[in-house]
């Protein structure tokens, strides 16, 4: 996924509502050389606040995001499951928006 935008998407309470969600080999923690192996690069997330958590949610293996950037966001970018996600060049502003964090992630043999 490269160069697009989503851009006012508003909240809504509840799970699932993740602006973009990667489920695959690695969902549950397995340690394999498979997984979605899914490029997300080059986009703007900006007022998409979605369930307000997780913006980006990698539940799976050797997936790579890619000089993103996040304005004025509840939430942040997750690696929830998995291994080997690479994280590189993303700018995250929060711009006061309540919610809105940079980072959080699980599973191991990650590159931020």
């Amino acid at each position: 996924m490269q160069s697009c935008a989503f851009v006012n998407l508003p909240y809504d309470e509840g799970n699932g509502r993740e602006i973009i969600r990667f489920w695959s080999s690695g969902k549950f923690d397995e340690m394999t050389n498979d997984g979605a192996l899914f490029p997300i690069q080059g986009n703007l997330f900006e007022h998409a606040d979605g369930e307000g958590t997780e913006t980006i949610s990698l539940k799976s293996n050797y997936n790579q995001a890619l000089g993103n950037t996040v304005r004025a966001t509840q939430g942040g970018i997750n690696i929830r499951r998995g291994t080997n996600n690479t994280l590189k060049g993303k700018i995250i502003l929060g711009e006061d928006v309540p919610g809105a964090h940079g980072l959080r992630m699980s599973g191991s043999n990650h590159l931020v």
